[in-house]
C-alpha cells in the first residue's frame, strides 16, 4: 500500500457520512481501579475535533464517565452537547454497537476513540474496562470481538473503520484478579472484507502514560496535534508513523515509557500490513553488537519481543543471551516464564507443558576455566533435568530420549555464573550453542528449540558491596559483549538482552553513616561497610519490626537505584 494514500484507502468517506463512538472513562463503580484525570477530556476534545470537521451531531455517540470534579464540565466543554449519551457502562456501549451501529445504512466510516482503563494478553488482545467494571466483575469491552463483528455483514453499512484507543495494556494475568474477565462477545454474521486500521497508545503489556497536570494522555495529547493539521479522513498509516518517531523522542528523554503501534490495515482489495514490529527497540543483534541500556520497566518488553522473534523465525533453534549483574534477574525472569509473560506463549500455541517449563527454569551451571569439565557438567546437568539415563551427546539427542519431540516448543533457561574473567566462559557457550545444538540435516519431527542463556557476572557479596561505591559495576562489560559476539551466524536468531540501564557511581557512605550512629553499639565514624553487613544479616533474621522496616528502607533504597533515579532522588526517597 502506498504510504501516501490515506486511511481509509480507496474510498470516498465524507464527514456528513462518518459515525462515531468515543469513550472517556476516568472512574468506576468502586475504586478497585484507580481513578484518572484526563480521558474524559481527551474524549471531549474528541467530540468536539469531529464537529469541527462536519460530523453531524446526530452521528456522534459520546459515553463519559468523569471525575465528580469534571462532572460539570462534561456538557459545557462540549461543541454539540447533544452527542453525549450518558455514563460509559457495558449496557449502554454494548447495546449502541448492536443496535444502532450495526443498522447504519451509509457509514463510509466509523471512528471508534477509547480512552480509560484497558488490559492485554500475549495474543496482543486488548480489554477496555466499562465504567461499571470492579474487581469482583471485570467488565471489559473485548476489542477483538468487535474487530472480529465489525468485518462481518451484520456490520454492511459500515465501509471503513479507524479505532484508537489511549489506554494501558497491562497483561491481565499479572493483576492477580479475583475474578475472570467478563468480556460479552459481539454477535457475528458471515465474513467480509472491511478497511480498518487500529492505533494503541502502547505495545501488549505496556502502561500508557496520562498526564494529570494536563489532563490528557499523551497519546491524545499528540494526535491532537496531528489531527489539527490533516485532511479529513485522517492519513491514519502517516499519521502513526510521525507519532511513533515522536514518542521516540519523548521516551529518550524519560517524559514517558510506551511507544504507540498500530496492529492491521486491510483496504479494500484485502491488502494487509501486519503488526509494525519495529515500534519498540529491539534487543542488538551478536552479529553487530550494539549494546543498548534499558531501565528495568523495558526488560520485560524485551524479554517477550525476544521470545515472540524467537517463535517466529524459522530457524530450528533459537537463541536469548541474557547478561547483566542484578542479583535476582535471572530469577525474575524465571518468575516471568512459569507465572505471566512467556508461559500463555508456551502453553497455548506452541502446547510445551508446565511441568517441563519448571523443569528448564532449574538449569543452572557455573563456568570456569576448564572446558572439559564445562561440557561434563553440562551434559550431566541436562541429563538430571531430563531425567533420562544416558549422557546426551547433543541436545536433539536429549530431546528424543526425554520424551519432548511431541512439543512444538521446548525451552531452556540456563543461568551461566561468571565469577572471574569474562574470557572463561567464552569457549563453553561456544560450544554449546554451535556444536550441542548444531541442528541435525532433517528436523521435520523436531520440536523448535529456544535457549535463554543468562549470564551473571557473580559476585557472592554483590549486596554488601552497594556499600563501597569504589567496587560499583567493575565486571568487564565490554569484553563480555565481545565475547558474544562471537557467536554471530546467519543460520539462526540470537538475541542479546542489554543489562539493566547503567548506573552513575553514587556514594551511599553517609546514608549508612547515619544509620550506624543510630546504634549505641556504634563509634561515631563507624565504617559503613559493617553498618551494611549488619543490615543485611538482618534481613535474613528478621528478627523484630525495627530490624524490618530498616531492612526494608535499605532495600528500597536500592530498588530505586536499579531504576535508574537520579542521585537527588534517590537520597530523597532513601531517607
Amino acid at each position: 500500500m502506498n504510504d501516501e494514500t490515506p486511511i481509509p484507502s480507496e474510498s470516498n468517506t465524507t464527514a456528513p457520512n462518518t459515525y462515531a463512538l468515543i469513550v472517556g472513562i476516568e472512574q468506576h463503580a468502586t475504586d478497585d481501579w484507580p481513578r484518572l484525570n484526563g480521558p474524559a477530556n481527551d474524549a471531549r476534545k474528541f467530540a468536539n475535533w469531529l464537529d469541527s470537521v462536519g460530523v453531524p451531531a446526530n452521528h456522534i455517540a459520546l459515553f463519559l464517565s468523569p471525575n465528580d470534579e469534571q462532572e460539570a464540565a462534561a456538557v459545557v466543554e462540549l461543541t454539540q452537547p447533544t452527542v453525549l449519551r450518558g455514563a460509559a457502562k457495558q449496557a449502554a456501549i454494548f447495546d449502541h454497537v448492536t443496535e444502532h451501529l450495526a443498522s447504519r445504512t451509509d457509514a463510509d466510516l466509523l471512528i471508534v476513540y477509547w480512552g480509560g482503563h484497558g488490559l492485554g494478553n500475549v495474543e496482543r488482545n486488548r480489554y477496555l474496562l466499562y465504567a461499571d467494571a470492579d474487581a469482583t466483575r471485570p467488565l471489559v469491552f473485548d476489542m477483538q470481538s468487535f474487530l472480529s463483528a465489525v468485518q462481518t455483514d451484520l456490520y454492511s453499512g459500515v465501509q471503513n473503520l479507524i479505532v484508537i484507543v489511549d489506554s494501558c495494556a497491562t497483561f491481565a494475568d499479572t493483576l492477580q484478579l479475583p475474578a475472570t474477565i467478563a468480556a460479552q462477545p459481539f454477535p457475528r454474521g458471515k465474513s467480509r472484507h472491511l478497511s480498518h486500521f487500529v492505533l494503541y497508545a502502547s505495545q501488549a503489556g505496556r502502561d500508557a502514560y496520562n498526564s494529570d497536570d494536563e489532563q490528557s494522555g499523551v497519546l491524545s495529547r499528540e494526535l491532537r496535534v496531528e489531527l489539527e493539521k490533516s485532511e479529513f479522513p485522517p492519513p491514519m498509516k502517516q499519521i502513526s508513523v510521525r507519532l511513533i518517531e515522536r514518542f521516540k523522542q519523548l521516551k529518550a528523554r524519560g517524559e514517558v515509557s510506551q511507544i504507540p503501534t498500530y496492529l492491521s490495515e486491510i483496504d479494500l482489495d484485502g491488502n494487509e500490513e501486519k503488526f509494525l514490529r519495529d515500534a519498540v527497540p529491539r534487543a542488538a543483534s551478536l552479529g553487530a553488537l550494539t549494546p543498548k541500556l534499558y531501565d528495568r520497566s523495558d526488560q520485560d518488553t524485551l524479554f517477550t519481543d525476544a521470545w515472540q522473534d524467537c517463535l517466529e523465525n524459522n530457524a530450528p533453534l533459537q537463541c536469548c543471551i541474557v547478561y547483566g549483574k542484578a542479583f535476582e534477574q535471572h530469577t525474575s525472569f524465571v518468575e516471568r516464564v512459569i507465572q505471566t509473560r512467556v508461559r500463555p506463549r508456551i502453553d497455548r500455541p506452541d502446547r510445551l507443558g508446565r511441568a517441563v517449563c519448571q523443569q528448564v527454569a532449574e538449569f543452572t551451571i557455573t563456568a570456569n576455566a576448564d572446558l572439559e569439565f564445562g561440557k561434563c557438567e553440562v551434559r550431566n546437568k541436562l541429563m538430571e533435568l531430563s531425567r533420562t539415563s544416558k549422557r546426551p551427546t547433543n541436545g536433539w539427542e536429549l530431546i528424543a530420549d526425554a520424551g519432548w519431540s511431541k512439543h512444538g516448543v521446548v525451552t531452556f533457561s540456563h543461568l551461566i555464573q561468571v565469577r572471574d574473567s569474562a574470557s572463561r566462559f567464552v569457549d563453553l557457550i561456544n560450544w554449546y550453542v554451535k556444536e550441542f545444538w548444531q541442528p541435525p540435516a532433517t528436523v521435520s519431527e523436531l520440536p523448535k528449540v529456544v535457549l535463554f542463556v543468562m549470564i551473571e557476572f557473580f559476585d557472592g557479596a554483590f549486596r554488601r558491596s552497594l556499600a563501597r561505591p569504589g567496587s560499583w559495576f567493575s565486571n568487564p562489560r565490554e569484553d563480555a559483549s565481545r565475547a558474544l559476539a562471537t557467536l554471530a551466524d546467519k543460520n539462526s536468531r540470537r538475541h542479546v538482552l542489554p543489562e539493566l540501564k547503567h548506573l552513575e557511581v553514587i556514594d551511599v557512605s553517609n546514608w549508612f553513616k547515619q544509620y550506624a550512629r543510630t546504634e549505641t553499639t556504634y563509634a561515631q565514624n563507624f565504617d559503613c561497610d559493617v553498618a551494611a553487613t549488619k543490615l543485611f544479616n538482618d534481613a535474613v533474621c528478621r528478627e523484630d519490626e525495627p530490624d524490618v522496616r530498616r531492612t526494608d528502607s535499605i532495600e528500597k533504597l536500592l530498588d530505586q537505584t536499579f531504576r535508574g533515579l537520579t542521585a537527588n532522588e534517590r537520597v530523597h526517597r532513601g531517607n
